[in-house]
């Protein structure tokens, strides 16, 4: 009796363990990040990077995703737990989520190369994203960053140089404005002096021909 129930106890094992082989067989999850994706920021700065990953529906209770970053040894180190880190997942579809990596209060020592990585079932890495911080007393001429804040979408930040450019913009605005209003005073002082002028020329037509007349009747 003993042994009829360990057979049978290994037949369910066995039979377990063949469907879930058998469903990981279908499972190709894919990670992508565009090529030369570059993200920079200035210390003490929000910023958040993400990758996406593409899997079937019922895939995703079996995929393990995490966030690497790139050492000096070309080796991607799996992050370690931080306070001032943390990831979240994001549904876009059934068959589409997003991974981020969000950076709540960054560093100069967080500037360097990070990498999305599909552990299982099948292993696979995305490109390299290259995070560079930057010290907030310099002063550059354009920083472009993506901030957010907790449950928010990203919000891209306003380049600087688009301040100096509409500050342009609104100075040939206010020269054009000046042109036309002094077109619009200069219309009827234009036009009272044309009326003067033939008013003028009649006036002195008039008296040339009264002395013409006067002359013709003396003779």
């Amino acid at each position: 009796m003993a042994i009829l129930i360990s057979s049978l106890l290994i037949l369910v094992l066995l039979s377990v363990r063949t469907n879930t082989d058998e469903s990981n067989l279908d499972c190709f999850p894919s990670v992508m990040v565009l090529r030369n994706t570059a993200r920079s920021a200035r210390v003490t700065d929000l910023l958040m990077i993400y990758c996406t990953v593409v899997s079937e529906p019922n895939c995703w209770n079996n995929i393990a995703v995490l966030w690497c970053r790139i050492d000096i040894n070309n080796k991607c180190r799996s992050l370690t737990h931080s306070t001032h880190t943390s990831t979240e997942w994001r549904n876009i579809t059934k068959s589409k989520r997003v991974l981020f990596l969000i950076f709540w209060e960054i560093s100069l020592q967080d500037s360097g190369l990070y990498r999305c990585e599909i552990r299982s079932p099948a292993p696979s890495v995305s490109h390299a994203i290259n995070v560079t911080v930057t010290d907030i007393h310099i002063d550059y001429n354009a920083v472009s960053t993506e901030t957010i804040t907790k449950g928010s979408p990203v919000t891209p930040v306003t380049d600087i140089t688009n301040t100096h450019l509409s500050s342009e913009k609104w100075l040939y605005v206010i020269y054009f404005s000046v042109f036309v209003v002094a077109l619009i005073l200069a219309v009827p002082l234009m036009s009272r002096g044309l009326k003067k002028f033939l008013e003028d020329e009649d006036t002195m037509t008039t008296v040339i021909y009264e002395e013409a007349d006067k002359s013709s009747v003396q003779d």
